[in-house]
């Protein structure tokens, strides 16, 4: 009878043991991502501001693309993220591009030729359909992420712009909610997320023009 006693007191314990760590891993509510974009000093988009002479948005960071004025289109994006806290509760963190004409580049990490560097993925549209991002497709990785609140500059510093097509982009931060594959089409399935957006020197798209062939206005 003892040993009996023993075994399902033994039993009780890892169950509790057990429901306790899934309750942890579960009910991590600190999951957030918020990205600000600013505006650089010197940058082509703060010099026409100050000069008052020509019309700039008024909520929406943009650079004005002004021809021959090469490599001073930038803005920069500070993502703060807070992706878990525990290795029960660590998750992905992704970002991803979105094109004026609606293409999708997911942006990674990686380690080349004894440096760290930042690259584009293709073009997540495949068809008329967005393909899901994969594990290796994480921005920060839950193996690589430090855990609790983070804060960091988008690619490590300014973004240069020059060359990209006129419009409307956007660059959005995501936190999964579980280890698998990210559904790209069902934001209500993530655990966190936060978009940005900003013109290139157009609100719409222009065929045949970069960033350094078209100048607003």
């Amino acid at each position: 009878m003892r040993s009996s006693k023993f075994w399902l007191a033994a039993a009780l314990a890892t169950t509790a043991v057990s429901s306790a760590y899934s309750q942890t891993a579960a009910e991590y509510t600190k999951y957030s991502v918020v990205i600000t974009t600013t505006v650089p000093k010197g940058s082509a988009s703060e010099t026409i501001a100050k000069s008052k002479k020509t019309a700039v948005p008024t909520n929406t960071k943009y650079t004005p693309c002004i021809t021959g004025d090469v490599g001073r289109d930038q803005l920069s994006f500070t993502i703060k993220f807070d992706a878990g806290d525990a290795a029960e509760n660590l998750r992905n963190f992704y970002v991803v591009l979105k094109s004026p004409t609606n293409k999708l580049y997911s942006l990674l990490r990686e380690v080349q030729g004894g440096s760290l560097r930042v690259v584009f993925s293709e073009s997540l549209l495949v068809g008329n359909t967005y393909t899901d991002l994969s594990d290796s497709s994480a921005y920060t990785h839950r193996d690589n992420n430090l855990g609790g609140a983070q804060t960091e500059i988008l690619l490590g510093g300014n973004m240069l712009l020059d060359g990209l097509e006129p419009g409307l982009w956007s660059v959005t931060g995501i936190i999964a909610k579980t280890n698998a594959a990210l559904p790209i089409m069902k934001p209500r399935s993530w655990a966190a997320w936060d978009t940005a957006s900003f013109v290139v020197g157009s609100p719409w798209p222009l065929a045949g023009y970069a960033c350094t062939t078209y100048a607003m206005g």
